[in-house]
């Protein structure tokens, strides 16, 4: 819809940089909003809502092959997010969403 004015996320799939440099080149996701008649460019990382989106179809029960085709991203990723969230109680041994993870991944800016 044009209304809902230009999205798009920037992804470099290969990283010929030192390794210092690579928080240089992580996603961006781009947006260009219309507000009070004026168009403006914001922008800023989407590695958190790729985080969000892994735990939420983890929680459906999604096997990680799907979700490593369904985002775009290595099944490594999807590993390190699984691990880490089972370390900080955001889904139990069960691979669903704990309470504090429902919380965490729902909650409104």
């Amino acid at each position: 819809m044009t209304e809902d004015g230009a999205d798009f996320i920037v992804r470099f799939k290969k990283n010929r940089i030192k390794k210092g440099d690579l928080p240089l080149i992580a996603d961006t996701e781009f947006k260009l909003d219309e507000k009070d008649g004026i168009l403006q460019w914001t922008w800023g990382s989407v590695k958190g809502q790729t985080r969000d989106e892994i735990l939420r179809m983890l929680d459906e029960g999604i096997p990680q092959a799907e979700i490593v085709k369904a985002l775009g991203i290595d099944k490594g990723y999807v590993s390190r997010v699984r691990k880490k969230a089972m370390e900080d109680n955001i889904i139990g041994k069960n691979g669903k969403l704990t309470q504090i993870g429902f919380a965490q991944i729902n909650a409104v800016d």
